[in-house]
Protein backbone atom coordinates (compact mmCIF):
# COMPACT_ATOMS: atom_id res chain seq x y z
CA UNK A 1 0.00 0.00 0.00
CA UNK A 2 1.27 3.22 -1.00
CA UNK A 3 1.65 6.59 1.08
CA UNK A 4 -1.76 8.15 -0.38
CA UNK A 5 -3.60 4.80 0.56
CA UNK A 6 -2.29 4.52 3.79
CA UNK A 7 -3.12 7.74 4.88
CA UNK A 8 -6.67 7.60 3.21
CA UNK A 9 -7.57 4.06 4.71
CA UNK A 10 -6.44 5.87 8.24
CA UNK A 11 -8.70 8.13 8.17
CA UNK A 12 -11.55 6.48 6.76
CA UNK A 13 -10.77 4.21 9.76
CA UNK A 14 -10.40 7.17 12.50
CA UNK A 15 -13.68 8.69 11.13
CA UNK A 16 -15.54 5.41 11.46
CA UNK A 17 -14.44 5.32 15.12
CA UNK A 18 -15.38 8.79 15.65
CA UNK A 19 -18.90 8.19 14.59
CA UNK A 20 -19.40 5.15 16.76
CA UNK A 21 -18.13 7.13 19.51
CA UNK A 22 -20.78 10.30 18.74
CA UNK A 23 -19.32 12.59 16.60
CA UNK A 24 -20.89 14.21 14.24
CA UNK A 25 -17.76 14.72 10.95
CA UNK A 26 -18.53 17.91 9.27
CA UNK A 27 -15.71 17.94 7.32
CA UNK A 28 -13.22 15.73 5.38
CA UNK A 29 -10.16 16.63 3.79
CA UNK A 30 -10.05 20.54 3.95
CA UNK A 31 -8.00 22.05 1.98
CA UNK A 32 -7.03 25.81 1.61
CA UNK A 33 -3.55 27.81 0.49
CA UNK A 34 -1.58 24.83 1.13
CA UNK A 35 -2.95 23.92 4.07
CA UNK A 36 -5.19 20.90 5.04
CA UNK A 37 -7.45 19.29 7.85
CA UNK A 38 -8.38 15.96 7.96
CA UNK A 39 -11.74 15.90 9.83
CA UNK A 40 -13.45 18.01 11.09
CA UNK A 41 -15.96 16.90 13.36
CA UNK A 42 -18.18 18.23 16.64
CA UNK A 43 -19.30 16.95 19.43
CA UNK A 44 -21.75 19.16 22.16
CA UNK A 45 -20.77 22.42 21.79
CA UNK A 46 -17.53 21.52 20.75
CA UNK A 47 -15.87 21.34 17.14
CA UNK A 48 -12.99 19.14 16.52
CA UNK A 49 -9.93 19.69 14.53
CA UNK A 50 -8.03 16.12 13.97
CA UNK A 51 -4.91 15.44 12.32
CA UNK A 52 -4.86 11.76 11.63
CA UNK A 53 -1.37 10.05 11.47
CA UNK A 54 -1.48 6.50 9.54
CA UNK A 55 1.17 3.58 9.47
CA UNK A 56 1.82 -0.11 8.05
CA UNK A 57 1.30 -2.61 11.09
CA UNK A 58 5.27 -2.96 10.33
CA UNK A 59 6.49 0.16 9.45
CA UNK A 60 8.99 1.30 11.90
CA UNK A 61 7.83 5.01 11.26
CA UNK A 62 5.97 6.63 14.11
CA UNK A 63 3.65 9.05 12.76
CA UNK A 64 3.99 11.34 15.89
CA UNK A 65 7.51 12.37 14.65
CA UNK A 66 5.69 14.22 12.30
CA UNK A 67 3.55 16.15 14.57
CA UNK A 68 5.70 19.70 15.01
CA UNK A 69 4.91 23.16 15.51
CA UNK A 70 4.95 24.31 11.87
CA UNK A 71 2.33 21.34 10.90
CA UNK A 72 0.24 22.79 14.19
CA UNK A 73 0.48 26.09 12.79
CA UNK A 74 0.12 25.57 9.37
CA UNK A 75 -3.55 23.35 10.67
CA UNK A 76 -4.64 26.46 12.83
CA UNK A 77 -4.37 28.82 10.33
CA UNK A 78 -6.59 26.55 7.75
CA UNK A 79 -8.90 26.55 10.66
CA UNK A 80 -9.43 29.88 10.92
CA UNK A 81 -10.12 29.79 6.99
CA UNK A 82 -12.42 27.36 7.83
CA UNK A 83 -14.26 29.13 10.58
CA UNK A 84 -14.11 32.21 8.38
CA UNK A 85 -16.41 30.51 5.61
CA UNK A 86 -18.41 28.64 8.37
CA UNK A 87 -19.51 31.24 10.45
CA UNK A 88 -22.14 28.93 12.30
CA UNK A 89 -19.36 26.77 14.09
CA UNK A 90 -17.65 30.13 15.46
CA UNK A 91 -19.19 29.81 18.86
CA UNK A 92 -18.19 26.06 19.54
CA UNK A 93 -15.11 25.05 21.58
CA UNK A 94 -12.45 24.99 19.08
CA UNK A 95 -10.53 21.43 20.19
CA UNK A 96 -7.39 20.20 18.66
CA UNK A 97 -6.83 16.40 18.51
CA UNK A 98 -4.26 13.72 16.60
CA UNK A 99 -5.43 10.12 16.21
CA UNK A 100 -2.80 7.36 15.41
CA UNK A 101 -3.82 4.77 13.20
CA UNK A 102 -1.74 1.41 12.81
CA UNK A 103 -3.49 -0.23 9.71
CA UNK A 104 -3.50 -4.26 9.72
CA UNK A 105 -6.17 -7.05 9.80
CA UNK A 106 -6.85 -5.40 13.66
CA UNK A 107 -6.60 -1.75 13.09
CA UNK A 108 -4.79 0.07 16.62
CA UNK A 109 -6.18 3.39 16.83
CA UNK A 110 -4.95 5.78 19.27
CA UNK A 111 -6.80 8.95 20.10
CA UNK A 112 -4.86 12.24 21.93
CA UNK A 113 -7.53 14.54 22.69
CA UNK A 114 -7.29 18.52 23.02
CA UNK A 115 -3.41 18.12 22.75
CA UNK A 116 -3.14 22.19 22.46
CA UNK A 117 -3.78 22.59 26.16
Amino acid sequence: MDRMSTGRRGEQIAGEFLEKKGYKIIKRNFKRFGGEIDIIASQGNSIIIIEVKSKSEYSQFYPEENIHDKKLKKILNTFDIFLSENSEYEKFDPQLDVMIVELGDNPKIKHFKNIMT
